[in-house]
């Protein structure tokens, strides 16, 4: 499902059933850049976490989410498969057309640019259409401004000489009238610019407390203070300034409905991901990794990141010639019992059914969690196996690409091997490959209870954040080994902030089982 500015509001029913039924959610996102300074590949021996973490956090402060892909999985156990709902919205800071929402600067790459270009991305959609968001800290300014507004408290402007002239210009026509009519009728100020509507309002409140100054088309109305009027008047500015400001969030609601639910998170090589996310939908990104970490686990408390579970086991890693998220699910050697593990999408979510977008965010969401389910049940396969000595051990053929044949309902397109694969031997912990696994397979869903299954539980909120070495670090690690209280404190304080700013949002956070 494609989802645009025009058509989100109508997409978020949409979200909250599809994120409130699913099991896990697989994200995925585009950028408008990715190498500030040679980031994104490092080769240094020398990268620490920390240094490494500051390197990551500046690519999400300098470029921005244009593309965000969400898609969620269930068990379905009427159809004995899994149901897939893949989302691919377009994303624009909302300070294009919000009053009092904080303007945004941000960076392009000429070479992502080009990239986005020969994979299909529609920049019209993305300048004219893209759906807003903002962080929370950018949400408590706007709705502390437009409070302002309302209540005509902004704070004083200096007045440079063309202002003191045209407040002495209103000085003058407020108190001839006022000593005319005694404010019985209103007096109405015209007003050519923001700038002066604003010397109006503040002259107004500091010299005539007594008057109420009301904004009209090219002019101001003042005239004697009716108090009831008033609380009426800003009533109904408040009902239209929550729908501006629910407007300016835009997609962060669908980030706060992950988070409420406290499902696992799934991606690829997510650490870019998850940064961009804090950054953009959450708040602005700390110095310091041990507090990324607290504040991270308290946004998403259980990630999965596939490229690292590739990686993990030999046997699985010598089925590719690379982990990355394509190579993986076009020319990897699935076996052909995993390459028919049912994964059907819903039949109102058709973008995916019959053609394949590569490094559309929405698609590439549903080939991380197409290729999560197959590494658990690979996983879980191959853990039986090692557990019952009467167990098969020779493998079984594996297929020849990861292509529609094989995949439940054949709904899912996933193209076809552009090229042979390569086998490699795997990096991982163990020194011997196991022989894939053979036993009769029994689907079924991963997560039951909500609980993260045995096989999984080492691996969760492990991510890469060094490439070379790869090193893959435990966040809940990280954030238990840092000494500041404020990292300690920070799944609480979320919890809070969630559940009290704005009103609408009191919804009590379940504590996820790990």
């Amino acid at each position: 499902m494609e989802v645009l500015r025009g058509t989100f509001e109508d997409a978020l029913p949409e979200f909250k059933t599809a994120i409130h039924e699913c099991d896990f959610i697989a994200i995925d996102a585009e950028f408008t850049g990715l190498d500030p300074h040679g980031i994104a590949t490092p080769r240094s021996e020398s990268d620490t976490l920390q240094g490494r973490f500051i390197k990551v956090r500046q690519q999400a402060v300098d470029f921005i989410v244009c593309q965000f892909g969400i898609c969620t999985f269930r068990w379905n156990a009427e159809r004995e498969s899994y149901e897939a709902k893949p989302f691919n919205v377009y994303l624009m800071p909302a300070a294009s057309g919000t009053r009092g929402a904080q303007d945004r600067w941000f960076q392009c790459q000429a070479s992502t640019m080009d990239f986005l270009t020969r994979n299909g991305f529609d920049f019209t959609k993305w300048l004219g259409y893209g759906v807003h968001f903002m962080n929370w800290e950018e949400e408590s300014i706007l709705r502390r401004r437009r409070e302002q507004e309302i209540t005509n408290s902004l704070p004083d402007i200096q007045l440079d000489d063309r202002g003191i002239a045209f407040e002495n210009e209103v000085r003058n026509k407020i108190d001839a009238w006022y000593k005319e009519c005694k404010a019985e009728k209103p007096v109405y100020i015209n007003c050519v610019n923001g700038y002066q509507y604003r010397i109006v309002y503040q002259f107004v409140r500091n010299h005539h407390p007594n008057l109420d100054a009301v904004g009209q088309s090219g002019a101001v109305r003042v005239w004697k203070k009716n108090q009831d009027a008033i609380d009426k008047r800003n009533a109904q500015r408040r009902v239209r300034s929550e729908a501006d400001i629910a407007h300016a969030v835009g997609f962060r609601r669908v980030i706060d409905m992950i988070a409420q639910s406290r499902k696992p998170v799934v991606g690829h090589h997510m650490i870019m991901d998850v940064c961009q996310v804090y950054q953009h939908m959450y708040k602005t990104l700390p110095d310091e990794v041990g507090t990324f970490a607290g504040g991270l686990l308290a946004l998403f408390p259980i990630m999965f990141d596939t490229k690292l579970l590739a990686e993990v086991e030999p046997m699985i890693e010598s089925m590719f010639s690379d982990t990355r998220l394509d190579d993986m699910i076009l020319n990897g050697s699935w076996p052909q019992q995993i390459q028919k593990i049912p994964i059907e999408t819903n039949m109102y979510f058709t973008r995916y059914m019959d053609t394949t977008r590569q490094h559309e965010a929405g698609y590439d969401a549903l080939c991380t969690g197409t290729i999560f389910i197959r590494i658990y049940h690979m996983l879980a396969q191959l853990q039986n196996q090692a557990a019952s000595p009467t167990s098969p051990t020779s493998p079984t053929s594996p297929g020849s690409d990861g292509s529609r044949e094989g995949i439940g309902g054949a709904q899912i397109n996933f193209g076809s091997n552009r090229r042979g694969s390569k086998k490699k031997s795997g990096r991982g912990r163990h020194q011997s490959v196991r022989s894939p696994p053979t036993e009769a397979p029994k689907w079924g869903p991963i997560f039951a209870n909500g609980v993260v299954p045995p096989v999984l539980k080492e691996y969760a909120n492990q991510l890469f954040f060094v490439k070379s070495p790869r090193k893959a670090y435990n966040l809940m690690a990280i954030r238990e080994s840092d000494p500041n209280v404020q990292v300690q404190n920070e799944a609480k304080r979320f919890h809070d902030y969630l559940c009290t700013e704005p009103p609408a949002r009191t919804v009590l956070l379940p504590n996820a089982t790990l």
